[in-house]
C-alpha cells in the first residue's frame, strides 16, 4: 500500500482529500486534526528541549536588559560610546542603540 504522504506536513491535506473522496464532499468542507504521538522517551526529550529554549529566551532578555543598564550607566559617567562597546563586547552601533533605548 502506498503511503498517503512522505512528510508530516503533507498528512493533513492527504487525509482531507481522502475523506472528501470517500464521503463525496468538497475537501474544503472536511475538518481534520492530526495528532502525532511519540514514544515517551522522545516526547520527554522534546519537552526538555522546549523548556530549555524558553529558559534561554528568558535569559537572553535578562542579558539584554542588563546590557542596557550597564551601557546607560557607563554613558552617564561620560564614557565614549566606542569604549562602552569595547567594554561590553559589542559594536559601537549597538552601544549607541543601548544608550538611546533608555532615553
Amino acid at each position: 500500500m502506498k503511503p498517503l504522504s512522505k512528510r508530516l506536513s503533507q498528512v493533513e491535506e492527504a487525509v482531507r482529500s481522502l475523506v472528501a473522496l470517500m464521503a463525496e464532499v468538497d475537501p474544503k468542507s472536511v475538518a481534520v486534526t492530526i495528532q502525532v504521538k511519540f514514544p515517551e522517551e522522545i516526547q520527554q526529550a522534546m519537552d526538555r528541549a522546549q523548556e530549555l529554549r524558553q529558559q534561554a529566551n528568558e535569559l537572553q532578555s535578562e542579558a539584554a536588559a542588563a546590557s542596557r543598564r550597564a551601557a546607560r550607566k557607563l554613558h552617564d559617567m561620560r564614557m565614549p560610546l566606542r569604549d562602552i562597546g569595547a567594554v561590553l563586547g559589542i559594536s559601537f552601533q549597538r552601544a549607541q542603540q543601548l544608550v538611546a533605548s533608555g532615553r
